[in-house]
């Protein structure tokens, strides 16, 4: 898919069984957060899962006939800071700077890094992290 800040790359793996182009797709992305070690595990088991049953296992043959994109570790510059450094790093590890040129501190949560407004519209209502798409 890319390369992060540190020159790791990022892998989007697209499994499907042919065909159609307008079928419905299923996107499923982990390790946004680099200390929740667990998600990535998750999603190469449901890699291996889809693999290994399509053609044995009806319900995942139905399943694989849809269009599944699936990109194992989001950050892998946090997820590898981790191992290695600090075991609770969340963010990724680009610099970040406040003003053009001044270096305030390394790394930015990915997933509080989307535009505002991303996926819809956005309404104050009095329930924490509503989303309205309406």
């Amino acid at each position: 898919m890319g390369d992060t800040f540190e020159g790791n790359i990022i892998y989007l793996l697209k499994i499907s069984s042919g065909g159609n182009d307008t079928r419905p797709a299923v996107w499923i992305d982990a390790g946004i957060h680099s200390r929740e070690w667990i998600a990535p595990a998750t999603a190469l088991f449901i890699i291996n899962h889809l693999l290994l049953n399509y053609g044995n296992d009806d319900y995942i043959t139905d399943l694989v006939d849809h269009d599944w994109y699936i990109m194992p570790l989001v950050n892998p510059d946090g997820y590898l800071h981790t191992w290695n450094w600090n075991r609770l790093w969340r963010k990724n590890r680009a610099l970040a700077t406040g003003f053009p040129g001044v270096f305030i501190c390394r790394g930015t949560d990915p997933n509080r890094n989307f535009d505002i407004f991303f996926g819809g519209k956005f309404f104050l209502f009095f329930f924490y992290f509503y989303k309205s798409v309406d």
